[in-house]
């Protein structure tokens, strides 16, 4: 899609309390276009925008757009119990996009030997310092609370407020997959865009 339409597209989630873009925009298309996306995610103030971490090498990060990642770094860390993994390189969204968005935060998942997710990262860290991932940013918003990382009776917890989620010693979160499936409603973006489905149906979401 042009990010023109993606623009539009956002801008149908007005209603909701957090939008998350589980895709990066790592090159420029046209400045017309990006500065439309950019905007819109400007506009709607809470979207929460991926990039990829990697220890292959990318393009690289300037440093006005360090300076705009670090803005999403966890600032409270008060344990030295567990070593998160470390990143070398990263693919991130281009400045128009990236200096609009409420927090930038890695989509990065690591699956167990066979090849299946059972953990989710607690946190990332690039350039000496610590990122939390997208699932994890996005319940900043939604508590509205800052992410912490501690220690709760020498143990390594993520911490959100009064909310404390337990780590292993390899730096992952168990991952529940046992919720009800009614929890988890999907709709396609092209139902969202043509009005199919109603802007209010993303109020509070």
């Amino acid at each position: 899609w042009d990010r023109v339409k993606l623009a539009q597209a956002l801008l149908r989630f007005k209603e909701a309390k957090t939008v998350v873009l589980d895709m990066v925009f790592s090159e420029p298309t046209n400045e017309s276009s990006d500065a439309q996306l950019g905007d819109a995610i400007g506009e709607l103030g809470n979207v929460i925008c991926g990039f990829f971490f990697d220890q292959k090498e990318r393009q690289g990060i300037d440093e006005s757009r360090l300076e705009l990642l670090n803005d999403s770094a966890i600032e409270d860390i008060n344990a030295q119990s567990v070593e998160l993994t470390e990143y070398n390189y990263i693919e991130p969204n281009i400045e128009t996009i990236m200096e609009q968005c409420m927090f930038n935060a890695p989509f990065n998942t690591i699956p167990d030997i066979d090849d299946r997710f059972r953990r989710y990262p607690a946190g990332l860290v690039f350039k000496d310092s610590h990122y939390a991932p997208l699932g994890l940013s996005a319940l900043q918003v939604i508590l509205n609370k800052r992410i912490s990382l501690g220690e709760v009776d020498g143990e390594f917890k993520v911490l959100l407020g009064e909310k404390a989620l337990s780590v292993d010693d390899n730096g992952f979160i168990l991952l529940n997959y046992y919720a009800n499936d009614a929890l988890y409603q999907t709709v396609s973006i092209i139902d969202v865009v043509d009005g199919t489905v109603p802007a209010q149906f993303f109020k509070d979401k």
